[in-house]
């Protein structure tokens, strides 16, 4: 079933926190992915410091986000009820085609961190079938800050859904940060994305920063307790001809 431009509110695809959030721990480098235009895709994100990165990644099947009691008080968005996750045999694998892994590849993967763009798919299998470059988006080091009037454009002449954001970390950030999955609960629970009950959130590590091009699958799920708690799936990922 696809998302009809009528059932998009003005709240629509690409949502967007109003706040630049910041990390609470000193001294670390801010990095935050927040949109311009009210509610259609709302990647909020900001990385942990590489030094904190010096122990080997033990990446888990899945892990439980849970927002600090001051999230909850001052972000609303917290309280919206939980989506429901798909079937399982959704999130054990992120599908996409040769194609859009090479589009993917040669643009966030050729340019330091970070950048990012637009995964589009299908909302009944979440398989990507194109992503968007970001080309206009606000940049540094260690932020990315998506155009959302430009993103948000491309979306509404697309026949696919928004499935999700694919982004660049500083080379040895590989986890989700907080203010990623923040942002996945915001985009999930959204007033303008009914159909939208998982999130596909991949990290890039890119090869002027690490010598080699890498994605990393995440899929992001409500946690059925709500209050802006998220499940961490880490898929396998699947790459077609295409």
């Amino acid at each position: 079933m696809k998302t009809s431009k009528k059932e998009l509110s003005s709240e629509g695809k690409i949502q967007a926190l109003n706040d630049t959030l910041e990390r609470q721990v000193k001294p670390q480098p801010k990095s935050s992915m927040g949109l311009k235009n009210a509610e259609k895709i709302d990647p909020v994100l900001e990385l942990k410091s590489p030094k904190q990165n010096n122990v080997k990644d033990k990446r888990k099947t899945k892990q439980t986000y849970k927002p600090p009691l001051y999230n909850q008080q001052r972000d609303p968005k917290t309280l919206r009820l939980p989506k429901i996750a798909p079937d399982a045999c959704l999130l054990k694998n992120m599908t996409m085609p040769k194609s859009v892994y090479a589009k993917i590849k040669n643009s966030i993967g050729k340019q330091r961190a970070e950048t990012g763009g637009m995964l589009l798919g299908d909302v009944t299998n979440y398989h990507i079938v194109d992503f968007v470059f970001d080309e206009q988006s606000d940049n540094t080091g260690v932020s990315y800050q998506p155009n959302t009037q430009f993103l948000n454009a491309v979306l509404d002449q697309h026949a696919s859904e928004f499935i999700g954001i694919v982004h660049s970390h500083p080379k040895g950030v590989t986890s989700l940060s907080m203010q990623d999955l923040r942002a996945a609960w915001s985009n999930m629970t959204a007033p303008g994305n009914p159909l939208l009950t998982a999130y596909l959130m991949p990290l890039i590590q890119t090869s002027p920063d690490t010598g080699k091009f890498e994605l990393i699958p995440y899929i992001v799920t409500c946690h059925p307790e709500g209050n802006g708690k998220v499940i961490v799936h880490t898929p396998k990922l699947i790459l077609i001809e295409g």
